[in-house]
């Protein structure tokens, strides 16, 4: 019935742990489909040793293409109904594929998103409770876009229809890739449940890409320019939404950009800062975290630049 994609680079401290939470489920019917990037480490023989002990566990060892590479090939090898992403330093609820498979079940929908939650090691509940709403794509897309509420861009801690997934390929070779890939994704769904149990613990480790900086993370300023561009194109009422999400971006990595000596990102992100802030701060629907640092940006780029190192 589901089918579990995981990709494995170099995790071979965590990997175990997530395999142990797919076995935990309480949902049997499920493939594991583990694709070993090219690790350098144990990663690829843990997996086979999970493989050798139990026949729902696939392993495809393939050369270092990165995640979104791998998650395209796992895709091709899916042969479930409904599939999900599953990194390999993270970890699932004991309930999670049959709370995710009931729901998409009983409405009937394309996808279901849930709620996620970080730290260092994982503490689920027990029991979860679980309310959920049938939403339109759109309205889906619209509260990403605003970061609000429950939906987050991430591939991870949702249920997707396998021949949704099928359609759409991650964009390889870029950070963000989820990002890049959630709004196109979305939009192939006609509805979708989002319901807000926690079945998701994603882990924050300090080697990952939000923690460290990397030229690469201004690939985001790329992608937030797809979305508006492809959201002006075809969806043009929720342009208000993918603007103040590109200023999102553009916020962060000015901050980045200008505490890590690239001066000439930082202005690329300042001038879209400059067209796009008064947008947003009069748009009720923005985030109170956005307005803020628009009305700090008003102070000019030096003083902005200043603080937000403070903070």
């Amino acid at each position: 019935m589901i089918s579990i994609i995981v990709p494995v680079y170099n995790t071979e401290k965590y990997l175990c742990e997530c395999v142990e939470s797919v076995l935990a489920q309480t949902f049997d019917d499920w493939e594991l489909i583990i694709v070993d990037d090219g690790s350098t480490d144990s990663s690829g023989t843990i997996a086979d040793r999970y493989a050798a002990a139990d026949r729902r566990i696939r392993v495809y060892h393939v050369d270092n293409g990165g995640l979104s590479c791998a998650r395209n090939f796992a895709i091709a090898k899916c042969v479930g109904e409904y599939a999900c992403f599953l990194d390999s330093d993270d970890m699932l609820h004991p309930a999670a594929l049959k709370l995710l498979l009931h729901k998409i079940e009983q409405n009937k929908t394309d996808m279901v998103i849930a709620c996620s939650h970080r730290g260092t090691s994982a503490q689920f509940k027990n029991s979860i409770k679980c309310h959920s709403n049938l939403l339109s794509a759109l309205d889906v897309l619209e509260s990403s876009l605003y970061q609000n509420g429950i939906i987050l861009h991430s591939a991870c801690g949702k249920l997707y229809k396998t021949k949704i997934l099928k359609g759409v390929s991650f964009t390889e070779r870029i950070y963000y890739e989820d990002l890049d890939y959630f709004y196109r994704i979305c939009l192939l769904c006609n509805k979708i449940t989002v319901c807000d149990a926690d079945i998701y613990f994603y882990r924050q480790t300090p080697g990952s890409i939000t923690n460290v900086w990397s030229d690469k993370r201004l690939d985001v300023l790329d992608v937030t320019d797809r979305i508006e561009a492809f959201i002006a194109e075809n969806y043009p009422a929720l342009l208000p939404a993918a603007r103040d999400r590109k200023l999102s971006a553009n916020f962060n990595m000015f901050i980045l950009a200008s505490a890590n000596g690239r001066p000439e990102a930082a202005s690329r992100c300042w001038q879209v800062i400059k067209e796009y802030r008064l947008g947003s701060l009069i748009n009720r629907q923005v985030r109170l975290k956005n307005k803020a640092g628009i009305l700090l940006s008003y102070l000019g780029r030096r003083t902005f630049a200043r603080i937000s190192r403070l903070i």
